[in-house]
């Protein structure tokens, strides 16, 4: 049978298909990386030789990562199994069925958004949440596209409260979680900076 979630929860989820010159080009560059054998090994190899390369790939996203977990992506980046997963990902990205066939969702979507994602942009999510009325647009203006990995305890807090059947409790963090889950060096700590539903 099918699945009946009793709610979606997606985090900075990539829902819509590229649009403009990306639409265009990223979907053959993606066919052709992946087709080519040599391409895992060579960008792994690559990737291992160049300390610096995960703290550009996960900033670049707008994300922050502290030295432990920067250390965790380049081991994974210098993985070529993880590479080929990711290219093999990417060229089969097809993203219009689901954009289609999204408005006959029967449970609750929310989408979390991070205001300095630079990987999915949040008004993608913020669109998507006005064309759909089971949407429920959930902010965090100041992280970006990995934000579950910037406040874990934070997004492990949304998931137990969707898991117990808790649905405002997940789109609504506590003024305290919000603040304890983001406190850090050079973290902001205010109540609105832990996201909250719109």
């Amino acid at each position: 049978g099918r699945a009946a979630p009793r709610a979606i929860y997606a985090v900075n989820g990539a829902l819509t298909p590229f649009r403009g010159l990306a639409g265009v080009l990223f979907p053959p560059m993606a066919r052709a990386l992946a087709a080519n054998p040599f391409t895992p090994r060579v960008a792994a190899a690559a990737l291992a030789a160049d300390p610096a390369a995960a703290r550009r790939l996960i900033t670049g996203t707008g994300s922050a990562a502290e030295p432990e977990a920067l250390a965790l992506y380049r081991r994974l980046f210098a993985t070529p199994a993880h590479v080929d997963g990711a290219l093999r990902m990417m060229a089969q990205w097809d993203l219009e069925p689901l954009l289609r066939d999204l408005p006959t969702l029967a449970c609750p979507l929310i989408l979390a958004v991070g205001g300095r994602d630079r990987a999915v942009p949040p008004a993608e999510a913020a669109a998507l949440a006005r064309r759909l009325p089971q949407a429920n647009l959930e902010r965090h203006p100041s992280l970006g596209h990995v934000m579950h990995e910037e406040a874990p305890a934070l997004f492990a807090e949304r998931l137990r409260a969707l898991a117990t059947g808790d649905l405002s409790a997940a789109a609504r963090p506590t003024e305290a979680a919000a603040a304890s889950d983001l406190a850090g060096p050079g973290a902001p700590t205010s109540a609105e900076d832990g996201g909250a539903a719109a």
